[in-house]
């Protein structure tokens, strides 16, 4: 056997391994990758939560508890202390200060904010002073959160956090990152495995299962979203991901496709189709269903010119007016070249003059009869396309 099928065989045993012992504890099956990144927004503790117990370890860093022999945090791998300890386990007043002159970066929420920033919003530069005499810790963060949520200006500040953070300001918003691609939990629009990872930390937050099962499918690792202690791999993936949401909020609108264009001049042109119909052209369009009369013509041009205005505002729902009204002038089209025929004469012999017009008329309808033609066939196949 070649190396390569071994590596294929072994491949696959691996992963039914996985498979099996994720379905049993009910972990998202995400399939091997490269890497991926968790940036998750931790919510708040329920106030009836107690606090982890004294043997127990808070990393400093991503406040994950971890059992008290660990020396590194299993969430975020970064290192507890030489005893396992962490800030949270050392006495007050042992916790490191900042020198005056030294930077200090903060990662709030996923927004990345600096000391040196002279434009820093009131509240993160009185955590920064903070930080600076007291050093920092996840009780002072809780301190400070409280603060500001009991402040006068609290409801202000909120509106302006949500303005700048749209997406990631709440608790129930987190952030994957796999091979290079950024997905946001509350994106309408996410492959299955991303939703089901999602939807695990919903309800069960990151743990230590759920890493362990990652890391066995690829380099897997936690990106804290509240930290005064980021890493450069923290920093850039915050950055990456904010600038991708502003992007997303600066992007221009996808522009049309060449049969959206096609449609969309065609009804804003209505009021030149209604004069060329008049004057050169009888029986281009509106004929066909109002049997030439001046009256008929116009009323059936001014319904097109609204649904161009509706084109134009970008109404949700003008692509179905439009296609019903398509519909319509087809069946009526499709009469008057199948049934009109062969009743022209009774209805010459009858007097009805108009309904015979339109049936001797229908090839100087080819044009406007083609193009509904086309925009039924065009929507509909846009229609399929996007259920994909």
């Amino acid at each position: 056997m070649s190396d390569k099928k071994k590596v294929k065989r072994f491949d696959f045993l691996e992963h039914g391994k996985a498979s099996g012992s994720g379905s049993e504890d009910g972990l998202p099956q995400v399939g091997r990758f490269e890497h991926l990144e968790i940036g998750q927004i931790r919510k708040p503790l329920p106030a009836t939560q107690s606090a982890p117990a004294p043997e127990r370890t808070v990393c400093g860093h991503c406040g994950q508890v971890n059992e008290p022999e660990r020396q590194t945090c299993w969430a975020c791998y970064k290192a507890l202390g030489p005893q396992g300890g962490s800030q949270a386990r050392k006495p007050q007043g042992t916790k490191p200060q900042p020198g005056a002159g030294q930077e200090i970066t903060l990662v709030i929420d996923g927004l990345t904010y600096s000391s040196t920033d002279p434009n820093l919003p009131p509240d993160i530069a009185s955590l920064m002073g903070r930080i600076k005499t007291e050093g920092f810790s996840p009780g002072l963060l809780d301190e400070w959160r409280e603060q500001r949520a009991a402040s006068p200006g609290a409801g202000t500040q909120e509106v302006r956090a949500e303005s700048r953070v749209e997406a990631f300001q709440g608790s129930r918003v987190s952030v994957i990152k796999l091979d290079g691609r950024v997905f946001l939990s509350d994106a309408p629009d996410l492959p299955p495995r991303i939703r089901d990872l999602f939807a695990y930390i919903d309800r069960n937050g990151v743990t230590p299962e759920l890493m362990e099962n990652l890391r066995a499918m690829g380099d897997a690792r936690l990106r804290p979203s509240t930290t005064a202690a980021p890493s450069d791999g923290d920093l850039a993936f915050w950055r990456e991901v904010e600038e991708n949401r502003r992007q997303e909020r600066t992007a221009e609108p996808p522009a049309a496709g060449a049969s959206d264009a096609v449609m969309s001049w065609f009804y804003y042109l209505a009021p030149a189709w209604f004069l060329l119909e008049t004057f050169l052209w009888p029986f281009f369009r509106a004929g066909l269903v109002t049997g030439g009369g001046t009256a008929g013509n116009l009323f059936f041009y001014a319904v097109e010119a609204a649904i161009g205005a509706g084109y134009r505002q970008r109404v949700p729902w003008i692509g179905q007016v439009a296609l019903l009204e398509n519909f319509f002038y087809l069946g009526t089209a499709l009469h008057s070249a199948v049934i009109g025929p062969l009743t022209s004469a009774s209805l010459i012999a009858s007097g009805d003059t108009a309904a015979a017009a339109s049936a001797a008329n229908f090839p100087r309808a080819i044009p406007g009869f083609l193009f509904s033609i086309f925009f039924v066939y065009a929507f509909i196949r846009r229609q399929r396309s996007g259920r994909r």
